[in-house]
């Protein structure tokens, strides 16, 4: 679309009723009809319905409608139903041209659910032309038209017979057709000479530019050609109503047509067939006494939006159908006045929310039917923030929003209304079960996070349940953890973690051991994808360095390799100076130290069971560690003793078969050749000693798993096996 030059000066009139013409500098858009050759009386005024506040526009109504014929040419209906509460469209000029994009406008305002109306340009020169141009005109409109317009803006009748009297016959024929309401659009410049019948009308339609309005009795006033409507290139007809009048006056059934029981449309109504339990009001709607909906029996008027309780359907003495929502209380049954609304209504969003967020993700469809076959195979994923251009309903009265991308859900459990601004990936907006504090924070008794609400606070690490999403009045999600107790749902403050976070480590134990071999991934999410290939092996000792999470919340260990496992199955947190102690399990040990042995791996005197002095050889079953991590040995008794290794010594479960301890003898003369090594593993083999010869013993040493071995005087070692010597 064009922009057209705006002054300071025009921007601030656009506040008062009116505004000036257009700036005489300002850049002149296509005219809404090239082919007009009849200037009407006064000057047009610019209406910009573009403009950022809409309401600030000339002659601005509640009810913005347009006409339109192919001078138009493409239109998106889908920008213009943003604006446009109902159109009107040319079908024809004279019964010998049809326009040319009629159909289209009519196909795509249906689509964008746009209420409009058909006009046809007439060029009757005679009655019996007339009726022909009204059978052309009604066969050619779509049947979803809800109002037809004779458009009379030429003397053209060569026949000798009047215009009234030609005009008359056009709508005395086109009645015959349909009980739609008819209207006559006058020239007012040629309005006393036409001097049509208007009570033959159901309304009048009249043309005068400027902020006069018309001289006539009128219905709706053509007020300007040179209106700017976001979807039209060029300029477009805009018109309003008069004060006090409605769109219902000039479109749906004509009051007109003589009706009974069998000639109305029952489908247009709801009917004892298809009795709806509840109603949404289209617009605001007369409450009535009686089936009969006169003045006379008005009780009161129910406002637009509301959703009412449906007791029963009463037929009035006419036919029609009346929605019983009380005693003596009743409302029309029409379609185009109330809505089918499904008795879970307070689930759905029924009134326009403007802007959503989606909690899930959700799919799009074509149609409010939203099954399988109207899918369109998109979604809007969860955290995507979509404006809503209107709410449409299913035919069970199912509330769904339409989208620019189609139809969507207006379930509260999969959107909630949103406001523009906020990014709302950074925040938890559906209930992720548990968090962690990652920071100090303030409750709050509400939503609202001012001072005077603040109730208390949360701990950094502290891990708290949620129990439910509620959102502020500016539009942020709340994390509710208690009774008139909020607090801050920024994912940075609070992490989302699994209910079964007792299992896992999520706070940095700095160092664990692998009871399992772990696999090492290079992404939280650790799956086949992510892995690495390679592994931390069982009794590995490994340094972490930090906690990170995946999407549903699971704890992981952060390590110079990558990721591993926090489950408390998988790995243990031990000491700083774990490497000071044992820490796979050991057939037995032989106490270095006077030690104790403890009734739990809680090592105060309290559970102090036995002591022991040096050399006491014990039986192992296991490893046990406390909560900051300090591996306790398990021994056969069930009690726990030191896993320090200067306390304690692992050997082999034969031990008794070797010298071991610190009672020694100092010297021994070998029952049979023994070899001589440099360490205690029994590597580097230095000679073999031969039978008979005698060794000086300094002292016992053990190999890595656990033999005692003969440290020499000399520093060299040789077997402590008991067969060895004499």
């Amino acid at each position: 679309m064009k922009n057209i030059v705006r002054s300071a000066t025009i921007a601030a009139l656009l506040a008062s009723a009116v505004t000036a013409p257009l700036a005489a500098n300002a850049e002149e858009l296509a005219p809404a009809k090239p082919d007009s050759t009849v200037e009407w009386e006064g000057t047009p005024y610019v209406t910009d319905t573009t403009q950022t506040n809409n309401r600030l526009r000339t002659l601005s109504t509640d009810e913005k409608i347009i006409d339109v014929s192919k001078w138009q040419g493409s239109i998106d209906w889908s920008k213009v139903a943003k604006t446009v509460d109902f159109a009107i469209i040319r079908t024809q000029y004279g019964s010998s041209v049809e326009d040319t994009m009629h159909k289209t406008y009519e196909k795509n305002a249906i689509a964008n659910n746009v209420p409009f109306g058909v006009y046809s340009y007439s060029l009757a020169v005679s009655t019996s032309d007339a009726r022909a141009e009204a059978r052309s005109f009604y066969n050619r409109a779509n049947k979803n038209a809800k109002m037809y317009v004779i458009d009379v803006e030429e003397m053209t009748s060569t026949s000798g017979e009047s215009m009234r009297k030609v005009i008359n016959a056009y709508v005395d024929e086109l009645r015959k057709y349909t009980d739609k309401k008819i209207g006559l659009y006058i020239a007012h410049h040629l309005y006393p000479k036409l001097n049509l019948d208007t009570s033959k009308a159901d309304f009048v339609w009249i043309p005068r530019y400027g902020s006069t309005a018309p001289s006539y009795t009128y219905d709706l006033w053509q007020y300007t050609d040179k209106g700017i409507v976001s979807g039209i290139n060029g300029y477009v007809d805009m018109n309003r109503l008069k004060a006090g009048k409605e769109l219902s006056d000039i479109s749906g059934k004509s009051d007109m047509v003589t009706q009974t029981g069998s000639d109305i449309d029952y489908s247009k109504y709801y009917t004892a067939t298809n009795k709806p339990a509840y109603v949404q009001l289209l617009k605001d709607v007369d409450t009535f006494k009686s089936t009969a909906l006169t003045a006379g029996n008005k009780t009161g008027t129910l406002d637009k939006n509301e959703v009412v309780k449906v007791i029963g359907i009463v037929n009035s003495a006419s036919g029609y159908p009346r929605l019983k929502i009380g005693t003596n209380k009743y409302i029309t049954a029409s379609k185009s006045l109330v809505q089918k609304i499904t008795a879970s209504y307070d689930n759905y969003y029924y009134t326009n929310p403007d802007n959503v967020l989606f909690k899930k993700d959700a799919k799009i469809y074509s149609s409010t039917t939203m099954n399988e076959s109207t899918e369109k195979g998109t979604s809007y994923t969860a955290g995507t923030v979509v404006d809503v251009l209107n709410i449409a309903y299913s035919s069970t009265g199912v509330p769904r929003l339409k989208t620019t991308r189609g139809y969507v859900t207006a379930n509260k459990n999969m959107v909630q209304q949103a406001k523009t601004g906020i990014n709302y990936k950074n925040f938890h907006f559906v209930n992720p079960g548990y968090v962690q504090i990652m920071k100090d924070l303030v409750t709050y008794k509400s939503t609202s996070f001012t001072a005077s609400k603040a109730n208390g606070s949360v701990a950094a690490g502290q891990v708290v349940k949620v129990t439910g999403i509620d959102f502020s009045s500016t539009g942020y999600p709340r994390l509710k953890i208690g009774t008139n107790k909020y607090i801050n749902a920024n994912k940075a403050y609070a992490q989302k973690i699994v209910s079964s976070y007792n299992n896992y480590y999520y706070t940095n134990p700095k160092k664990i051991i692998v009871k399992k071999e772990a696999g090492i991934y290079d992404d939280t999410t650790m799956n086949s994808s992510t892995a690495t290939g390679k592994t931390y092996d069982v009794g590995d000792i490994v340094n972490v360095t930090g906690i990170a999470y995946s999407d549903t919340g699971v704890p992981r260990l952060i390590t110079a390799d990558g990721y591993i496992s926090s489950n408390k199955n998988m790995v243990q947190k031990v000491v700083a100076s774990i490497n000071n102690y044992v820490t796979t399990i050991p057939a037995k040990v032989v106490s270095k130290t006077g030690i104790w042995e403890y009734n739990s791996t809680n090592f105060d005197t309290s559970n102090r069971y036995k002591s022991y002095k040096v050399n006491q050889l014990f039986t192992i079953t296991g490893i046990e560690y406390t909560a900051g991590g300090t591996p306790r040995l398990k021994t056969s008794t069930g009690k726990y003793i030191t896993a320090n290794k200067l306390n304690v010594q692992p050997v082999v479960k034969n031990i008794t078969s070797y010298y071991y301890g610190t009672k020694i003898p100092s010297e021994l003369t070998l029952a049979k050749a023994t070899s001589q090594w440099k360490t205690v593993n029994l590597t580097g083999k230095i000679k073999d000693f031969a039978a008979g010869q005698v060794v000086s013993i300094k002292e016992v040493g053990y190999s890595d798993n656990g033999y005692p071995r003969f440290q020499l005087t000399d520093g060299t070692y040789i077997t402590a096996n008991k067969l060895n010597f004499k």
